[in-house]
């Protein structure tokens, strides 16, 4: 069913702003006017307007670039926000050739993360999110000299992008990559704390995330999420006692991070 559009006159004035805020407060009368059939009369009345008052096609082409973003497009929600919690994080050793010894994992290590969080959702049941911030991720381990054990804490700047999936109208599903930049890594070694490691360790890491959200009010949300490492953050060569070569040894993080969400 072709949707009729009233008879409205050009507006006497052709000055940029006031023609463009007069079509548009027209065709955001009728929503049942698709985006395709509001972009070509857009089109179609600013080529009229190029005729009659000599504008140039550069700027039609904006005003027309401008004015599709108001074409009237289904209800959608974007939420901003912050989220931030402890982190449960160790390490797995995986060694190369397996007969160097076996794998295995340190001690975890508590910390915590920072993140913002800017998240889209459309009128299904899928969105997307990204959550910039800091993570705290890194091991403990028994230390030789001293009675307090050793503590490794990598500090990274990541970006975890997620597909979230609303399974219901207060549990959520996400999903996705997870890149990270290392900026400080500091130790306690042999209970001497402060040591700066840094330039021992990888500066890039890329994990997957994935985990769960829980929503407790329209602001507040918990969650739950694992973040698991693909690339190595450390690796450690073996010789034998001529100095050869034999294998090595490397490092990937693992991390639980529990959160608390605040948006709107």
């Amino acid at each position: 069913m072709a949707a009729r559009i009233p008879d409205h006159s050009l507006p006497e004035v052709y000055g940029t702003a006031q023609a463009l805020i007069y079509y548009i407060s027209i065709f955001q009368e009728y929503k049942y006017i698709t985006r395709l059939h509001t972009n070509l009369l857009f089109t179609f009345i600013f080529s009229a307007m190029k005729i009659l008052i000599d504008k140039s096609w550069f700027r039609i082409f904006i005003l027309a670039l401008l004015t599709s973003c108001y074409a009237p497009v289904p209800a959608q929600e974007f939420r901003i926000g912050f989220e931030a919690g402890p982190n449960l994080s160790l390490t797995r050793m995986i060694f190369n050739p397996k007969t160097l010894a076996d794998n295995n994992f340190s001690k975890p290590l508590f910390s915590a993360h920072v993140n913002g969080y800017f998240a889209y959702k459309g009128k299904g049941f899928m969105g997307i999110s990204v959550r910039p911030g800091l993570s705290v991720k890194g091991s403990t381990s028994e230390s030789l000299s001293s009675d307090a054990n050793d503590r490794l804490s990598l500090y990274y700047l990541h970006l975890p992008v997620m597909a979230d999936f609303y399974l219901t109208p207060k549990l959520e599903f996400s999903i996705g990559p997870e890149p990270a930049v290392l900026i400080l890594a500091s130790a306690r070694v042999d209970g001497t704390p402060g040591v700066v490691l840094t330039d021992f360790y990888k500066t890039f890491e890329f994990s997957g995330i994935a985990g769960f959200s829980y929503r407790i009010n329209e602001r507040l949300s918990a969650g739950i999420r694992y973040s698991h490492a693909f690339t190595w953050f450390s690796g450690i060569g073996y010789t034998d006692v001529n100095g050869e070569y034999i294998g090595k040894m490397d490092e990937y993080n693992h991390t639980v991070m529990f959160s608390l969400r605040c948006s709107w």
